[in-house]
């Protein structure tokens, strides 16, 4: 099971980014004698967390999203993510908008709460 603080979610979201993070910084920079500077520091936070739906699993109904909604509308708000029997401090990263964003499954004019929606959830580790 996956759950951002009390909301659970399909705990067969996908983590679309989950191998795209390095928790290595390095950079390098040539001296005028021809040497080579390298500077490196490990990662310790800020890793995103991309979860994702598909066409076809792992939809959530309008009554979730309307509760990660609202989460997703407090500046600042730090959860909890458990997924994986691993829990992570995250926070929506809304520098890469939309931090939620949602499509119905099946479009109607007047959602139900009972109604589903594939989602992404951009988070950042904090």
């Amino acid at each position: 099971m996956i759950k951002l603080d009390a909301i659970e979610l399909p705990d067969n979201l996908f983590w679309i980014n989950e191998f795209d993070y390095a928790p290595v910084q390095q950079t390098q920079q040539r001296t005028l004698d021809g040497n080579v500077l390298i500077y490196y520091a490990g990662l310790t936070k800020g890793r995103p967390i991309y979860l994702q739906s598909t066409s076809d699993a792992c939809w959530v109904s309008k009554a979730t999203l309307d509760a990660l909604q609202g989460k997703a509308n407090e500046p600042g708000l730090i959860m909890t993510l458990q997924m994986r029997n691993i829990n992570y401090s995250v926070m929506f990263k809304h520098d890469e908008a939309p931090a939620l964003a949602a499509v119905p499954v099946v479009s109607r004019p007047n959602p139900e709460l009972d109604d589903y929606f594939m989602i992404t959830l951009k988070l950042t580790e904090v």
